[in-house]
Parts: structure tokens; sequence; C-alpha cells
């Protein structure tokens, strides 16, 4: 009797994912090696992601990892919270522009293409759905660092880099959600910000885009965004439509929020 097996071949291209820990860069890396890349990730730490390189935008990026191995650079990792960015400027800024930065030249040095995951939030976010023409002016200071690492890869490495920018991802692990969950669970009152949108995007979407900008060798600055732009309040209510019972517990609160717009027109390669 004969045996078969599917061999699942290797693709050409070899991705290195930095910050392979996080949401985006955990399912990019998954996806990757599951149809078949040679991909590798990156974390902080050795503890609970074993498999992966150790490497913090801290190290010197060509000491920890041998950056002939890949042809292309994903960098998720950054300091994402948009508080620590705003009370600990210093580290913060070091981090997500000074190290970035640096990483960025030893991975193009090396002959790698660099995809930077940027974020709505380069712009004031005093209106909805910012289109691709349109001139940036952040609010905070994460929008301020990821501008200026963009500008730095416009200026330096415009062929053969790209910059995807991203509107907030959401799924059942997002911690927001999850608080909104437990607390419905435990009968809670659950508040919700009236004042501020948001314009959610999928894992699988970030993922068939970045898939294309490799297969295509695009370049250039792009947006992914939600179709929708709701308040936080009514996702919230969207989330359990279907129990009355949680609805009730459901009350909107102000944010007074700088950036109130969280959504972008999508432009993406053809």
């Amino acid at each position: 009797m004969q045996n078969y097996f599917m061999v699942i071949p290797i693709k050409k291209e070899k991705i290195l994912v930095l910050g392979a820990s996080g949401e985006i860069g955990n399912f990019l890396l998954k996806k990757f090696k599951s149809l078949g890349y040679f991909c590798e990730g990156t974390s902080r730490s050795h503890k609970k992601f074993s498999e992966f390189i150790i490497y913090d935008l801290k190290d010197d990026i060509d000491k920890k990892i041998k950056l002939s191995n890949f042809s292309y650079c994903i960098f998720c990792a950054a300091e994402t919270s948009i508080e620590r960015c705003e009370n600990n400027e210093v580290n913060s800024r070091f981090i997500n522009v000074d190290r970035t930065i640096d990483a960025i030249n030893k991975c193009s040095n090396s002959g790698l293409r660099i995809i930077f995951l940027s974020s709505s939030a380069v712009f004031s976010g005093q209106n909805p759905y910012y289109t691709i023409n349109q001139k940036p002016e952040p609010k905070t200071k994460y929008g301020v660092y990821k501008l200026l690492v963009e500008n730095y890869i416009m200026q330096n490495y415009k062929t053969s880099s790209t910059i995807l920018r991203l509107t907030k991802v959401l799924t059942s692990s997002t911690k927001i959600i999850q608080e909104w969950k437990e607390k419905a669970k435990s009968k809670r009152t659950i508040f919700a910000f009236n004042d501020k949108y948001v314009s959610p995007i999928d894992l699988d979407s970030i993922f068939n885009v970045i898939e294309k900008i490799i297969k295509n060798k695009s370049n250039g600055l792009y947006h992914l965004g939600g179709e929708e732009s709701l308040t936080y309040y009514e996702l919230c209510k969207k989330l359990f439509n279907s129990d009355v019972s949680i609805l009730k517990l459901i009350k909107p609160e102000i944010s007074n929020s700088l950036s109130p717009n969280g959504s972008l027109k999508t432009y993406l390669p053809k």
C-alpha cells in the first residue's frame, strides 16, 4: 500500500518578524510558516517563547541575528502603549525611534527589504478616514515616533521599503474586548467611550496585504483601515447585541481624547 503525504514547498522569500510575541507579529509568524515560508520571529523573553530568537530593540541586531539568512524584515516590535510613550518620553523615543532606525539601517545594509508597520496615530484624529495624501499631524508621542521613522525610511530606503499604516486590530483576545467580556460575565457595568472612534481590522487582512507586498516586492506608503468607524460605545453594544441583559449594563462615558478618530481610507498596492 502506497503512502501519500503532502509536502509544503518552501517559498523563496525568507522572513524575519521582529516582535513575534505580540498579537500581530505572532499571527504573521505562524501564518507565514503554515504556508511554507522560512520565517523566524524574535522576542525579548526567553521564558514564554523559547522557540524565538531572543532580541530586544536595545540590542545590536546584527550581533544577535544572522541577517544574511533573511530577505525581508517586518517591524512589529515597539513600545505600543500610548500612555507609556507619554509618561516616559526618553525611553520610549529611544526604543521607537533611535533603536528602530538603527535596526532598519543594519537590516537594509545587509540587503533585507523592510516592512514597517505604522499607525493611524500619525494623523491628528480630528477627522475620519485620512487619505494617503493628507498631511500627518500626530497629537501623541506614539504618533510622533511613528512619523519620525516613516520619514527616515522614505528619505533613505524608499525603493526597498514599505510603510503600512494600520487602524486598530481587534480580536477576541484584545485587552479591551477581554475586559468587556469579564465585566459582562460578572454582570458589572461596562463603560465605553461615546466620543472616541475605532475602525477595526482583523489579522487575516494584515497578513494578506503583507504577503502581497512581499510577492510583488512593493515599496512605498500604504493604508489599511476598517470599513466602518464606530464609537467604542457602539462597538460594545454591537458585540453584545444578542443579549439584552448585557446591553443594559453598557453605559457611555467621555474620553476627552485629543485624537478621537482612528480611521484610514484604505490604499493598497495593486
